[in-house]
């Protein structure tokens, strides 16, 4: 395999096959390694991926969850590698990719997943100040960035849009039953301390004035920091919808906000001039965000 890495692949046709024999006998391999390759793969992603039965394997929710999200990925560097030996596309080089921070509970989390599947020669991520980007980006330290909110200069750019995402409260499950509003009154709001005063940080506490909550904002560095003070009932977090599929939390539930809550934004940006050589790589992440939000793209197992 040249783009997706031999644990996705492994990965992929384990899951495909329920059986560690039937996908050793094939991947041609035997079934020691292929065990022993799921096992690191579970390591590193820090949940199990299947269930030993004694008539084969079951899928995890977060093993399902993982195929779920990077299956598609797998069709499409598959796609790619064959138009790469056929002589049809270009070799495709590292993505480097540069976020402002407020996507650790959305594109990170999704990129750390594909960063243990596909070759680190092909996806780099980092997190910068927005202030940062566009000097990154015409001194090609970065390829693109992924950003919240416009940058305030955007000549001899590629701007792309990508789809909006409406924020839910992420709240203990046992206060699930209260109302949004009541418990963003009572409780103090757990979210980033990165980025703290960006366009869409304004526009949260825009909405949140509107509605008449001056909130407490306490500000962590990690998602997880911030759930485990929701699971505990001491703070809500505003978190984006799609963090429900990475939740797999019974400890946790999102409520709505009541209409006309505010959305995350999203864009992209490269230079002008590079944006040919990256169509491939930004059609990789346009499928993933189009993928991420849309859980009714389901892709049987």
């Amino acid at each position: 395999m040249l783009f997706a890495s031999k644990q996705l692949h492994y990965f992929i046709t384990t899951t495909q096959m329920l059986c560690l024999t039937k996908a050793a006998e094939r991947l041609c391999i035997t079934p020691s390694p292929l065990g022993r390759s799921i096992m690191q793969l579970e390591e590193r992603l820090g949940y199990k991926l299947f269930v030993r039965l004694p008539e084969g394997l079951r899928l995890t929710p977060q093993g399902e969850a993982l195929y779920q999200d990077v299956y598609p990925f797998y069709q499409r560097l598959l796609e790619l590698e064959q138009q790469h030996r056929t002589g049809v596309a270009a070799p495709l080089h590292t993505l480097k990719m540069a976020t402002d921070g407020l996507y650790s509970g959305f594109c990170t989390t999704l990129a750390d997943k594909l960063s243990a599947l596909i070759p680190a020669q092909y996806l780099q991520m980092q997190i910068l100040p927005v202030e940062a980007m566009l000097t990154a980006l015409r001194n090609h330290q970065i390829d693109c960035c992924l950003v919240s909110d416009p940058l305030l200069e955007e000549r001899g750019l590629h701007k792309r849009p990508l789809p909006q995402e409406s924020l839910k409260l992420a709240v203990s499950a046992e206060l699930a039953s209260a109302c949004a509003v009541t418990l963003m009154q009572e409780l103090p709001l757990a979210q980033y301390n990165v980025v703290p005063d960006n366009g869409h940080a304004r526009r949260v506490l825009d909405w949140l004035h509107k509605v008449g909550i001056t909130p407490k904002v306490l500000r962590f560095p990690e998602m997880a920091q911030r759930l485990r003070m929701v699971r505990q009932g001491l703070a809500v977090s505003l978190v984006p919808h799609s963090v429900s599929r990475i939740l797999q939390d019974t400890e946790i539930r999102l409520l709505d906000l009541p209409d006309g809550g505010p959305a995350l934004r999203r864009y992209v940006y490269c230079l002008q001039s590079n944006y040919s050589q990256l169509q491939d790589p930004l059609s990789l992440l346009d499928a993933s965000l189009e993928h991420w939000l849309n859980p009714a793209l389901h892709v049987p197992v």
